[in-house]
């Protein structure tokens, strides 16, 4: 069985139309903290819940994707681990 690539599942969850009817309140409990949610009907999406007041661009240029690790260090300590680790070699545990 071939699978269909399905856009709308790269980028939001999925739910049924009986999902939503059966459990309303749990579905906007997470469209309410953040999630998009795409409504299907017969496994066919017809409709999508987002939260209101976020938008979100269909894409980033790749200098503001960048940008916010130019600027900020993910761990500060991992240079000095890598340093220190870098003269440490396997040659010792013989052939493999």
């Amino acid at each position: 069985m071939t699978r269909r690539y399905e856009p709308h599942a790269l980028c939001a969850r999925v739910r049924s139309s009986r999902d939503l009817r059966n459990d309303t309140a749990g579905v906007l409990s997470r469209v309410r903290a953040g999630e998009d949610i795409v409504i299907t009907v017969n496994r066919k999406p017809v409709a999508r819940v987002v939260p209101i007041g976020v938008e979100r661009k269909a894409w980033l240029a790749r200098t503001e994707l960048l940008r916010p690790l130019w600027s900020a260090q993910a761990d500060p300590g991992l240079r000095d681990d890598l340093a220190r680790l870098a003269g440490e070699t396997t040659d010792d545990l013989g052939e493999i």
